[in-house]
């Protein structure tokens, strides 16, 4: 199946739309409890830690959200064409059926 790129203007909307749902996760009650948690451990790694390997936890932390927010965005991203495609071909086979119920026999 071929690729098409998505425009620049389509692109931004689902930049934001992602970011306005991934706010909107963030107050989940679930979010809430885990944010206390790592702030907790946190504050612990910080006291039990020399700075310098504490640095490296934080540096270690950095390239991990990194990365997943890359991954989530790719997965949001190819959701969003995967409706796309699947609405492309609903339109296409209801398309069909409508001019073969108009063809006459």
């Amino acid at each position: 199946m071929t690729q098409i790129p998505l425009p620049n203007w389509m692109i931004t909307s689902i930049d934001q739309r992602f970011n306005e749902l991934a706010k909107i996760a963030s107050l989940l009650d679930e979010v809430k409890s885990m944010r206390q948690s790592q702030a907790e451990i946190e504050v612990r790694l910080k006291q039990e830690l020399a700075p310098q390997f504490y640095q490296l936890v934080l540096d270690w932390e950095d390239a991990m959200n990194y990365r997943s927010t890359i991954e989530r965005e790719w997965l949001y991203i190819a959701g969003f064409k995967d409706g796309l495609r699947f609405f492309k071909q609903l339109h296409d086979f209801m398309s069909a059926n409508a001019d073969k119920a108009t063809e006459p026999k």
